[in-house]
C-alpha cells in the first residue's frame, strides 16, 4: 500500500470521525428539538384556538348585556311619564269594563274585552299619542307598549304603531308576579324570557314594572322589545369555516310559568338567513349540568360531527342565558396539523441541509488530504530515488531541492551533505593510494 494512500486514510479518519460525531449529534438534536417544538406548538395552537373562542363568547355576551341594560333604561324613562299616575287614578275611580267576549249576541269578530278610563279624550289620548311617538322613533326595537290595570285588562296601549286595548293578561304568571309586592318591589323590573309575542307574532323580550300611586299598586306597564336587536349579532356571527354562535336559556320559562327541563335555544343561525323563531321544545345540544357558573368549554355531537363549544354566561340580573361559540373539532385540528406539517417540513429540510454540509465537508477533507499526501509522498519518492543512486555508487547524483519547510527539507539537506562527505572521503582515499 502506497504511503500516500495510507496518509489519506489516516487524515480522512482523523478528520471524519469528529465531523460524523458532531453531524450525527446535530441531526439527532434537530429531530428531538423539532419533536418537542411540535408538541409545544400543538398545545399552544389548541390553547390559542380555545382562547379566541372564549374571547368571542365574552364579546357577544357583553353585547347582549349592554342591550339588556339599554332596554332597562328605556322602560325606566317611559314609566315615569307624568300622565301615567293620573290615568291610573282616573281608571280606579271611574273605569268601566266592556266585556263581550262570551256574548252570543255579538259577532265573534266584534267581541272585545276593554277597561276604559272615564275620560278617553284627555289623559288617555295624551298617553296614546306619546306611545305612538315612541314607537315611530323606535320602530326598529319596540313592538308594543301597554298599561294594564290591576284587574288584568289593558287601560292604554300601542301595538305596531296602532291603538291596542283588547287584551287580558291577569292569568299570566308574569302579571301575577309583577303585581305581587312580595315578588316585585315598586322600583323593581321583571324581565321575561325571549318568546314569541302572540300579539305581534314575533320574538320579543318583555320588560315590566309595577305602577303605584299614593302607595297603592294599581297596575303595571309592559314594553315588548324586539329580540332581534339582541339576537341578530348571534345569528350573523361566523367563526372559521363552520363555527357559529348560539344563545341559550338554561332555565327557560314560558308564559304559563313552566320552566323547561333543558336549555332552550333562543338564537342560532338559520339556513336561509331568516329570523330565528324560538321553539320551546328545541333543546340546545348541551345539558344544564354541562354549563358552569360563568364560563368554560363543553363538547357535544351534532349532525355526525364532534363540536367544541366555549360558553360565557350573560351576567345580567337573574338571567341564565349563555352565549356559545361552537366549532367543529376537526376544524381546530386541521389548523394544528397544517402548522405541525409545516414545522416538520422545516425540520426535515434542516436535517437534509446538515447531512449535505457533512458530506461536502468530508469531500473537502478528502481532496485536501489527497493533495497533502500526494505532495508529501512525491518529495519522499524523489529522496528515495536519490538515495538508491547513492547506494549504487553514483555520488554525482543531484539531490532534489525540497521547498517545504519541514523535516523532509532537512532530510534533503542531510542527504546532500552525506553525498558530499562520501565524495570527499572517496577522493582522500584515492590520494592516499597514489602516495
Amino acid at each position: 500500500m502506497k504511503i500516500s494512500f495510507k496518509i489519506v486514510i489516516v487524515l480522512l479518519l482523523l478528520a471524519a470521525i469528529p465531523v460524523i460525531i458532531v453531524g450525527y449529534t446535530s441531526v439527532t438534536t434537530t429531530k428531538n428539538v423539532g419533536t418537542e417544538i411540535s408538541d409545544i406548538l400543538e398545545d399552544t395552537l389548541n390553547a390559542q384556538a380555545r382562547g379566541n373562542m372564549e374571547n368571542q363568547a365574552k364579546m357577544l355576551a357583553n353585547r347582549v348585556e349592554s342591550q339588556l341594560e339599554t332596554y332597562l333604561n328605556d322602560i325606566k324613562l317611559i314609566s315615569k311619564h307624568s300622565g301615567i299616575p293620573g290615568l291610573m287614578m282616573e281608571t280606579r275611580n271611574t273605569g268601566t269594563l266592556e266585556d263581550t267576549r262570551n256574548d252570543p249576541g255579538v259577532d265573534a269578530s266584534e267581541q272585545v274585552a276593554r277597561f276604559y278610563p272615564a275620560d278617553k279624550s284627555g289623559l288617555w289620548q295624551k298617553l296614546q299619542d306619546y306611545f305612538i311617538s315612541i314607537y315611530n322613533e323606535r320602530t326598529k326595537d319596540i313592538d308594543l307598549i301597554r298599561i294594564f290595570y290591576k284587574n288584568g285588562f289593558i287601560v292604554n296601549g300601542v301595538a305596531l304603531g296602532k291603538e291596542d286595548v283588547r287584551d287580558y293578561k291577569g292569568d299570566k304568571s308574569w302579571f301575577v308576579d309583577t303585581m305581587d309586592p312580595d315578588q316585585t318591589g315598586v322600583d323593581d323590573y321583571y324581565v321575561s324570557p325571549i318568546s314569541i309575542a302572540r300579539r305581534t307574532d314575533s320574538p320579543a323580550i318583555r320588560y315590566m314594572t309595577p305602577l303605584e300611586v299614593e302607595g297603592e299598586r294599581l297596575g303595571l306597564i309592559v314594553i315588548n322589545f324586539k329580540s332581534s336587536t339582541i339576537t341578530d349579532a348571534i345569528q350573523a356571527f361566523k367563526y372559521g369555516y363552520a363555527g357559529y354562535a348560539m344563545l341559550v336559556d338554561a332555565n327557560y320559562e314560558n308564559a304559563e310559568g313552566k320552566i323547561s327541563d333543558f336549555p332552550v335555544v333562543i338564537s342560532e343561525p338559520t339556513i336561509d338567513g331568516s329570523l330565528y323563531y324560538i321553539k320551546e321544545d328545541k333543546g340546545a345540544p348541551v345539558s344544564k349540568d354541562s354549563l358552569g357558573e360563568n364560563s368554560g368549554f363543553v363538547e357535544f355531537s351534532k349532525n355526525g360531527r364532534k363540536w367544541i363549544s366555549a360558553y360565557q354566561k350573560v351576567n345580567w340580573e337573574d338571567k341564565d342565558w349563555y352565549v356559545l361559540i361552537n366549532m367543529p373539532e376537526e376544524e381546530i385540528t386541521a389548523v394544528v396539523v397544517s402548522t405541525k406539517d409545516s414545522l416538520d417540513d422545516t425540520v426535515d429540510g434542516t436535517k437534509n441541509f446538515l447531512l449535505l454540509m457533512i458530506t461536502a465537508f468530508l469531500f473537502i477533507i478528502l481532496v485536501v488530504s489527497y493533495c497533502f499526501a500526494n505532495t508529501l509522498s512525491s518529495s519522499i519518492k524523489k529522496l528515495t530515488e536519490a538515495g538508491n543512486r547513492i547506494a549504487k555508487g553514483n555520488l554525482d547524483v543531484e539531490i532534489p531541492e525540497i521547498k517545504s519547510r519541514d523535516e523532509i527539507k532537512d532530510l534533503s539537506k542531510t542527504m546532500n551533505s552525506l553525498a558530499e562527505t562520501i565524495k570527499s572521503l572517496k577522493k582522500e582515499k584515492g590520494s592516499n593510494k597514489k602516495l
